[in-house]
């Protein structure tokens, strides 16, 4: 079994990307922040929402699908495969009405 086999998007309304970037780092031990890829309905700032792809151990996958979706009952995770569906973050954030947020371009 790899030991990443779980890829995830991740999007969070904007309020609460603080909270959710300190929950990864105290649930998951990540050092960094986690959600910084802004997304709003435009694709002008400000960022309404801020989302994240990783691969995900078995251990990451269970914390994030059950904890952190209950901490943050407003974030949405969609697992996917990396390999057969490149572009499915993407059409995720499209789908939920959202475009990317880049230094004050949209995409």
């Amino acid at each position: 079994m790899k030991a990443f086999p779980f890829r995830a998007v991740v999007i969070i309304p904007a309020q609460y990307q603080a909270a959710a970037n300190e929950w990864v780092r105290g649930q998951l031990g990540e050092t960094g922040p986690t959600f910084v890829a802004g997304l709003s309905p435009t694709g002008e700032a400000p960022a309404t929402h801020y989302w994240c792809s990783a691969a995900l151990s078995p251990v990451a996958y269970e914390t994030i699908s059950s904890a952190m979706l209950a901490a943050f009952p407003s974030a949405h995770m969609e697992v996917y495969d990396l390999d057969r569906e490149p572009q499915r973050p993407f059409l995720l954030i499209a789908a939920a009405g959202l475009r990317l947020v880049v230094e004050g371009r949209s995409l």
